[in-house]
């Protein structure tokens, strides 16, 4: 149960679900749900951005409690800095994930997915697949 509370073990919750995501996605009954699955990575990737900031900033924040294993507080200071500098890093490439999610999404949520295509290759007189979640509409 999601508790919003408990960083940790909301953590392991959305690290189940993308386990379980892994698996789902192996192969797609219906290929329009391949639209709905990256619209929303591209979600999960932004929120992940968001995280990464807020984690990086508890690490700075908390700087003044960080020893490393032998009680230094010069090392776990240097730890946590570097821990908060990678964390950064991550959210810049999270943010170029979610970018590029959402171009993926754009060019997917195009694709008209037909049922069967016809042995005289004419595709005009195929059965469009209607997918089960509205799309977005564009403005």
């Amino acid at each position: 149960m999601l508790t919003y509370t408990n960083p940790q073990h909301t953590a392991e919750d959305a690290a189940e679900a993308m386990r379980n995501l892994v698996f789902a996605t192996r192969s797609f009954a219906d290929p329009c749900d391949t639209y709905w699955v990256v619209s929303d990575l591209a979600a999960t990737a932004r929120r992940m951005e968001q995280v990464a900031i807020q984690v990086a900033a508890a690490h700075r924040q908390n700087l003044h409690l960080a020893h490393d294993q032998t009680a230094s507080t010069a090392v776990g200071g240097v730890k946590a800095l570097t821990a908060a500098a990678h964390l950064r890093r991550v959210a810049d490439l999270l943010r170029q994930a979610h970018t590029r999610l959402d171009l993926a999404a754009k060019h997917s949520g195009a694709i008209a997915w037909y049922d069967t295509v016809p042995a005289t290759g004419d595709r005009a007189r195929g059965q469009v697949r209607r997918s089960r979640r509205s799309a977005p509409s564009e403005e």
